[in-house]
């Protein structure tokens, strides 16, 4: 079984931009249902992790039906106060919108030529400024799911974490996987939130086993 891999840049990321500013995982859930719609895509799997996770587990509840299947990575429903803390630290956000850009300069120099080689490129110089800005709504205050959220979703998931993820931890995971019907769960080993590339040979075996059993006839 081969499949085709579409992976456009959500808004203000990469090559798309986001003149309105308006930022938040149900305006990219919003994007990309609309982005099926455009290519005429017949319940495509929609995968995510990080960010991309959060924007898929919005599409799950928001647009049932829509999709064969989601495998959403790396989640989390509340935030840790790992989380809060390397937002504060290594992000410098200090709070919705509100950004300490030279911390950021100072403590992560890497982080900002790896964000200027992926953004900047595409648009102005200095634009992750811009991009860490917006970000920061969205990741200071998430919209948290409630289990009348969770009963919402029809569609099966996968839900799969590293084992060791502080800020998507996978008890989290397992809770959400006990509020989905057709759901499945998987933890990868000897992963982190930021490691799971080089586990990502175990993942992608695990992945394609669901997508497989929802895409061959019995």
């Amino acid at each position: 079984m081969k499949y085709q891999t579409i992976t456009p840049d959500s808004r203000a990321h990469g090559r798309t931009d986001n003149p309105s500013e308006k930022f938040s995982y149900s305006l990219m859930a919003e994007d990309i249902m609309q982005l099926i719609q455009v290519l005429g895509l017949h319940k495509p799997f929609v995968v995510g992790y990080s960010d991309g996770e959060q924007t898929a587990l919005e599409m799950a509840i928001t647009y049932p039906g829509l999709a064969r299947g989601y495998l959403i990575g790396g989640i989390f429903n509340a935030l840790t106060a790992e989380w809060r803390q390397i937002m504060q630290g290594f992000l410098g956000f200090e709070g919705s919108g509100i950004v300490n850009f030279e911390r950021v300069i100072q403590t992560n120099a890497e982080f900002i030529r790896s964000l200027e080689e992926k953004h900047d490129a595409f648009h102005e110089s200095g634009y992750w400024k811009s991009l860490l800005t917006q970000a920061s709504r969205a990741w200071w205050e998430p919209h948290i799911h409630t289990q009348a959220d969770f009963a919402k979703i029809s569609d099966p998931v996968l839900f799969w974490c590293g084992d060791r993820d502080v800020f998507c931890p996978p008890e989290q995971s397992l809770e959400m996987y006990r509020m989905v019907d057709k759901a499945e769960l998987a933890v990868i080993p000897n992963a982190d939130h930021f490691t799971m590339a080089e586990q990502f040979d175990i993942a992608t075996i695990i992945l394609l086993k669901f997508m497989t059993k929802l895409t061959e006839p019995n």
